[in-house]
């Protein structure tokens, strides 16, 4: 959780604890696709979801 709150801090959230804890759901459920064959472009996706969380923890009026 340092990590993914490190992370946030570095993206200028302004409240990190949150976007740390919804990026530890995103890495988890990510995590937990990629392992059915049916999505083999999950890694993408979270990757894509990622940096909407970090860019609307930056800047809450997106």
């Amino acid at each position: 959780m340092i990590v993914l709150t490190s992370i946030a801090e570095a993206a200028n959230a302004s409240r990190p604890e949150a976007p740390a804890r919804q990026l530890l759901i995103l890495v988890e459920g990510a995590t937990v696709v990629a392992d059915h064959p049916a999505d083999p472009h999950a890694a993408q996706a979270a990757l894509s979801a990622a940096r909407i969380l970090l860019e609307t923890a930056a800047d809450p009026r997106r």
